[in-house]
């Protein structure tokens, strides 16, 4: 019984050690997946700032700039008023009349996407069948 007590005790004592080693690794290894899901938190802030940096700096061209503001305004809208409104959106004042108004020409004319009643600009409808110019 003796020697069966010392084999055992024995025995307790390595499998305690193993148990301490494994327990230390796995603290580790739990050290090692914080520090990794920081790091990871911390690159995907970056990147989502840096998209969020890279799409206010992409500025749209002035007709696509005009279209957008168009597509939110059915009631139309003045030159000026689109001036001023894809200035204060788009391009920080820097938009002068001259080059508005061959661009509102242009889709006007060539891609017959916006129309002009009175003197008010409008999206043209969809389907050209439908494309009407009131003057």
């Amino acid at each position: 019984m003796l020697r069966q007590r010392e084999q055992t005790e024995a025995k307790l004592g390595a499998l305690e050690k193993e148990a301490e080693a494994r327990r230390q690794s796995w603290i580790e290894s739990a050290k090692l997946l914080d520090e990794a899901r920081a790091q990871l938190t911390r690159v995907n802030l970056l990147l989502e700032t840096h998209d969020k940096a890279a799409s206010k700096s992409a500025k749209p061209t002035i007709m696509q700039a005009v279209l957008e503001v168009l597509r939110q305004q059915p009631n139309g809208m003045t030159a000026l008023e689109i001036l001023a409104e894809i200035n204060s959106r788009y391009f920080d004042g820097t938009i002068v009349r001259t080059s508005l108004s061959p661009q509102l020409s242009r889709l006007k004319d060539r891609d017959h996407k916006i129309i002009l009643r009175g003197t008010r600009w409008f999206l043209a409808p969809e389907e050209p069948s439908l494309f009407t110019q009131k003057k």
